[in-house]
């Protein structure tokens, strides 16, 4: 599989892993016990997910 910003599933228009070459996928996704991902779609609807804010990654320190 070869991400892209043609076949992820987020309202974005780049990724910082395009082009990497992975083995395997997700194939299901579920979020307080609702599926929001399966069968290569998503079932989820606005306002099923939240924002976590974080700060900067320890590896970046």
């Amino acid at each position: 599989t070869t991400i892209s910003v043609d076949t992820h599933h987020m309202n974005m228009d780049y990724s910082a892993y395009e082009g990497f070459e992975v083995d395997g996928k997700v194939d299901t996704v579920i979020s307080k016990g609702k599926i929001i991902i399966s069968d290569n779609g998503y079932h989820g609807a606005k306002g099923d997910g939240n924002y976590l804010k974080r700060g900067l990654s320890t590896y970046l320190h």
